[in-house]
């Protein structure tokens, strides 16, 4: 099971990760208007609901090769060693950083898009 200080960690380092992606939002938004708003929230959603389909596991995608191989044989061998708890610990974890993740990307994109929408309007 996690310590306090690594549930702080991960809290602060999630803190900071929503931080820099608004900003990150808002800097495009700057260049391409609310559209880019949009498609940062999209991005942000996407990465979230690839992640939460592959129990957070790395997926990939299309060419298979010797490092992919590698890479999910690790974290199949990590996953065995952990016991029950700390496999459910993880999983709670993982389970709120996503859902944080996707509805900050809804929120950028019905933001971005709908004020997008509203300014061609007028």
């Amino acid at each position: 099971m996690a310590s306090r200080a690594q549930t702080r960690g991960l809290l602060l380092a999630a803190a900071i990760g929503v931080g820099l992606v608004i900003v990150y939002a808002m800097g495009v938004g700057t260049r391409l208007g609310w559209f880019g708003v949009g498609l940062v929230g999209l991005i942000v959603l996407y990465i979230s609901v690839r992640l939460d389909l592959h129990g957070g596991k790395a997926a990939p995608g299309g060419h298979i090769d010797k490092s992919a191989v590698d890479l999910l044989a690790r974290q199949s061998a990590e996953d065995s060693a952990l016991t029950g708890s700390e496999r459910g610990g993880d999983t709670a974890r993982r389970t709120q950083l996503l859902y944080l993740g996707r509805g900050l990307g809804v929120l950028l994109s019905v933001l971005g898009f709908g004020m997008f929408a509203l300014e061609r309007m007028q």
